[in-house]
């Protein structure tokens, strides 16, 4: 035992944290980090999810095959089913806990008894349109009837292309917790943030553009040209980033199109059909995901036993709404400024332009 001890003791470090490797793989069974995806070979005990004791089904739905752009989806049959017949999506990415090799874990959610459910995990190489596009092509594969009416995304381009390539009739909302953020983000470029943190009357002015998302469509020229008029000279530059970008600049064939159009981030009739302005129940999902995980970029297979685990919490929620009970409540807080909204987009008709984004202004916060 001594001499064994002082043996171990004279070892490199790398050489000792190897042989425990080793020894864990050996009386375990977990395989070595995959090289590279076209040589990755997932054993059967990391394709399979037990729900219950002594049943076992598929738990890696589909797997577009060995390749530098291969895409796996994860999921339970059953909630495909769910994803069938629920008219609203929510997609959503992210990034910390995708494994090496993988750029992004994609999830895809759909609407089931007052709740929001996610239904799959797709572990994709990159952002790509093509990516994208390969994975809902897949999707459709697992489960042809698909007919989704909307899906709420963030606004990446390539997952926005691909979704209307896909379901070419379907309505897809922009997060507007992304516009904001995006909106703070041009803040900062134009060295207005402090003025917008300690000056309020300066914030409500700057909130007053991004207000213009709570017009109705065929009246965003006349809240673009009201403020253009009004709004302090330090503004004009935030007000023209805006037009660039989200509604298009005007030249003499009427407006260039603009990179986000008003379609998918417009809120006026999202508000007055009480239909989600954002994409949070996506965001709050990829969350929890990344705080049951653990760990950052974690191997493959600690990420599917891992996943595992959060499929059987998220069984458990599916089981206490198919039994009659209630979704967590909404904060009273957001419950109030929602009924203030509502009430203010009813009586756009009565209000004047300015008067009418001011009062939206008041209720809306930059993230």
């Amino acid at each position: 035992m001594g001499h064994f001890g002082v043996a171990v003791l004279a070892w490199p470090f790398w050489r000792v944290r190897f042989g425990v490797k080793l020894i864990w793989r050996s009386r375990f069974g977990v395989p070595e980090a995959p090289k590279d995806l076209t040589t990755l070979e997932i054993p059967d005990v990391y394709k399979m999810y037990s729900p219950s004791e002594g049943h076992v089904e598929q738990f890696l739905l589909a797997d577009s095959g060995p390749g530098t752009e291969r895409i796996l989806i994860f999921g339970r049959r059953r909630y495909l089913d769910i994803l069938r017949n629920s008219k609203t999506w929510l997609g959503d990415g992210t990034f910390k806990i995708s494994p090496p090799l993988f750029t992004q874990v994609y999830v895809i959610l759909a609407e089931y008894l007052n709740g929001v459910h996610p239904i799959i995990y797709a572990l994709l190489p990159d952002k790509f349109t093509k990516t994208y596009e390969k994975l809902f092509q897949m999707l459709i594969n697992l489960c042809p009837e698909l007919c989704p009416t909307s899906i709420s995304l963030d606004y990446e381009l390539a997952a926005i292309n691909a979704v209307k390539k896909n379901f070419p009739n379907i309505i897809i909302h922009g997060c507007f917790f992304h516009v904001t953020k995006n909106f703070k983000k041009k803040i900062g470029e134009l060295h207005l943030i402090s003025k917008y943190n300690n000056d309020a009357d300066f914030s409500i002015s700057v909130k007053m553009i991004i207000a213009i998302a709570f017009v109705c469509i065929n009246k965003i020229d006349i809240a673009i040209d009201a403020l253009a008029e009004n709004l302090p000279e330090e503004l004009q530059p935030l007000l023209e980033w805006f037009e660039d970008n989200y509604v298009g600049r005007l030249n003499r064939n009427g407006r260039r199109p603009a990179r986000f159009p008003p379609s998918i981030w417009n809120l006026n009739e999202r508000v007055l059909n009480g239909i989600h302005r954002t994409n949070n129940h996506a965001e709050a999902a990829n969350r929890r995901i990344n705080v049951e995980m653990g760990m950052v970029h974690p191997t493959l297979w600690s990420f599917i036993t891992c996943l595992r685990k959060i499929q059987a919490g998220r069984d458990t929620y599916l089981f206490q709404l198919e039994s009659g009970r209630s979704p967590p409540k909404k904060l009273k807080k957001y419950i109030d400024t929602d009924k203030r909204l509502l009430k203010i987009v009813q009586e756009s008709d009565t209000r004047d332009i300015l008067t009418y984004l001011r009062g939206v202004a008041h209720n809306i916060s930059l993230q």
